[in-house]
Order: C-alpha cells, then sequence, then structure tokens
C-alpha cells in the first residue's frame, strides 16, 4: 500500500473516531437519575448522585481521545483547508464537555 493511501485510511479512521466518540459524549448523562426528570416533569429536585466526578473523568478520557484523533487527522493533513477543518473539530467536544461537565 502507497503511503498516501495509508495516509488517507488514517484520516477516515480517525473521522470515524472521532464521530463516534462526540455521539457517546452527547449521549453521557450528567446525572444519573436525570431520566426521571424527563419522565415526570413534577419531579423538581433530583436524588443526590454521588458518580457525578466519575462520569466528568470518563467524559474527560474520551476528550482526549477525541482530541488525540483529530491531532492525528491535523498531522496528517495535506493543505491548510484540512488542517484548519481538523482544528475546528477539535474544538467541538472541548465546548461539549465545558457545556455538560463544568
Amino acid at each position: 500500500m502507497n503511503e498516501s493511501r495509508m495516509k488517507s485510511v488514517v484520516k477516515m479512521a480517525a473521522h470515524g473516531l472521532y464521530g463516534a466518540g462526540l455521539l457517546i459524549m452527547l449521549a453521557l448523562p450528567t446525572n444519573r437519575y436525570g431520566w426521571m426528570q424527563d419522565m415526570d416533569p413534577s419531579v423538581a429536585q433530583m436524588p443526590v448522585d454521588n458518580d457525578t466526578g466519575s462520569r466528568a473523568i470518563a467524559g474527560f478520557l474520551l476528550l482526549v481521545i477525541l482530541i488525540a484523533s483529530e491531532l492525528i487527522v491535523a498531522r496528517n493533513a495535506g493543505n491548510k483547508k484540512e488542517r484548519l477543518l481538523a482544528v475546528v473539530l477539535l474544538t467541538i467536544p472541548v465546548i461539549v464537555w465545558i457545556i455538560k461537565f463544568y
């Protein structure tokens, strides 16, 4: 396999990893009991969730993986447009993580 084909395979795999990871990050709940409020809006106060920190840590680890995948794409980018797209895509999970977990 020639080098340019290998780079495109690596970029496609990194983008696939990015897409799956971003979907997982969006699906991660911030509170274990959040579904209760979705089912019954009259539940004003949610029960105490002691595992909130572990969800934020899991989200942060996922964030690091997403950043790494886009850095791989930026490193293997053939032109400035690809590199700029990778940097823009790199900022999306950072913003999502800050909104959800900070």
